[in-house]
């Protein structure tokens, strides 16, 4: 299964413990067979995280450089530019009900690209659960899924 991962699924990268994900959770999916997705919007993401980090003296700038490079370089990890104009114009759709704009290229991203959206936000459930007739006009076999779901899923 084609799964494009949100951004929190990053975090462990620059070592940032995320509470009921497990830091390998990246590698298993890959193991399990799962083509990996992120948006390039996640890399700056991460990197915006890590700057805050770096600033407040919780997180050297190395391991931040180091782990974006890494993601960037990963033949594994397939990365999506969000300027596609399907990409940005479902994004601006979704933007009525999802007030962050960069969720809004997330989970379009998701929706344009790959089967399935890999997210804990309830927001970014809930917009898919309010209205999944809108998701399965871009793509029927889509869906909005949690962590542990993907990995009860083989890929």
């Amino acid at each position: 299964m084609n799964l494009l991962l949100d951004s929190t699924y990053l975090f462990p990268f620059i070592g940032l413990e995320v509470r009921g994900i497990p830091r390998t959770s990246v590698l298993s999916l890959l193991s399990m067979g799962h083509t990996i997705s992120v948006s390039e919007i996640s890399l700056f993401e991460l990197s915006a995280k890590g700057a805050k980090l770096v600033s407040q003296g919780e997180l050297e700038p190395h391991k931040v450089i180091s782990a974006i490079r890494a993601i960037h370089m990963s033949p594994s990890i397939l990365k999506l530019p969000f300027i596609a104009s399907n990409i940005q114009r479902t994004a601006f759709s979704l933007r009525a009900r999802i007030n962050d704009y960069i969720d809004c290229i997330i989970m379009s991203s998701s929706v344009q690209e790959a089967d399935a959206l890999v997210t804990e936000d309830a927001l970014l459930h809930k917009v898919y659960e309010d209205s999944p007739q809108m998701f399965a006009e871009i793509n029927p076999e889509y869906k909005v899924i949690r962590m542990s779901e993907a990995m009860r899923e083989a890929g």
